[in-house]
């Protein structure tokens, strides 16, 4: 009984690899955020605040996040205030850069590893 190979959607193992770390550095690109802490004194108390914006998403940012913290004599730092902004264009931007990164990876590993057999069979083919 013989089998054929299915062709359709079949990538190489070190496709799959190279894929992965592909993945991987879109992901963290991603979910490592953009700081930009500010500190700053109030008038009223003299109470220093230190407010915390962080920023996720890549190339667009897609979230934001802004935290305040405050700090009198009395307490440690306690939360004041914190926000998540959402923007749903920019998901969908980078949702779709990242596929197209990722597909445009798939496609040059599989030409590199076909062109490279293609120069190896015509050699195999005049030898002895």
């Amino acid at each position: 009984m013989t089998t054929t190979r299915r062709k359709l959607l079949q990538i190489h193992l070190s496709t799959a690899v190279v894929l992965m770390f592909a993945a991987a550095v879109l992901l963290a690109l991603n979910l490592v955020p953009e700081r930009s802490p500010r500190n700053f004194r109030a008038a009223a108390d003299s109470q220093i605040v230190t407010k915390k914006v962080s920023f996720y998403g890549w190339p667009t940012r897609v979230n934001a996040y802004a935290g305040a913290m405050r700090n009198d004599d009395q307490s440690p730092w306690t939360y004041v205030e914190s926000t998540h902004v959402w923007v749903a264009e920019a998901i969908f931007g980078d949702a779709a850069l990242a596929l197209a990164i990722l597909v445009g990876v798939w496609v040059a590993c599989e030409w590199w590893i076909r062109a490279r057999r293609r120069e190896v069979e015509p050699a195999q083919g005049h030898g002895v």
